[in-house]
């Protein structure tokens, strides 16, 4: 599923809740705290109704899996691992470091194709130009 949710929040997201749960800090209190933190309005409604689910006694992997659109399966499956060997924070910093690694090779990946494509765009310009252009009133010899 196509995710409408920026990359970079869910990044933050797991770094900032891994930090505070290696620091100490209960989940419910983390996650209200990153809601509050959130600057992005549709990421902060997710954190909101994960803070509620959290409250209400749910554990978070089971609050994520409400978020289909946001929380893809890998990221449910780490956390509930995290959840059953109680290494949560370990396993929301790795989950930051894979979106991070993913999310720098798609720009890799997407910076290596711009250059390819300009030049494409270039010649098709220049060929256009020259097509449409006569060939005699171009290269004029009298």
């Amino acid at each position: 599923m196509v995710s409408t949710t920026r990359v970079r929040e869910k990044i933050v997201f797991s770094r900032n809740l891994s930090a505070m749960l290696a620091a100490g800090l209960s989940l419910s209190r983390s996650v209200g705290i990153i809601e509050k933190q959130t600057a992005d309005e549709k990421f902060r409604r997710v954190v909101a109704s994960l803070s509620h689910s959290i409250r209400k006694g749910k554990n978070l992997s089971e609050a994520l899996l409400e978020h289909p659109e946001v929380f893809s399966s890998f990221v449910v499956s780490k956390v509930l691992s995290g959840e059953e060997s109680d290494s949560l924070a370990k396993a929301l910093n790795d989950i930051a470091s894979h979106l991070e690694q993913s999310y720098n090779s798609a720009k890799k990946v997407r910076r290596a194709i711009i250059y390819p494509a300009v030049i494409l765009a270039v010649i098709i310009i220049a060929g256009i130009f020259l097509l449409s252009t006569p060939f005699t009133t171009t290269y004029n010899y009298n």
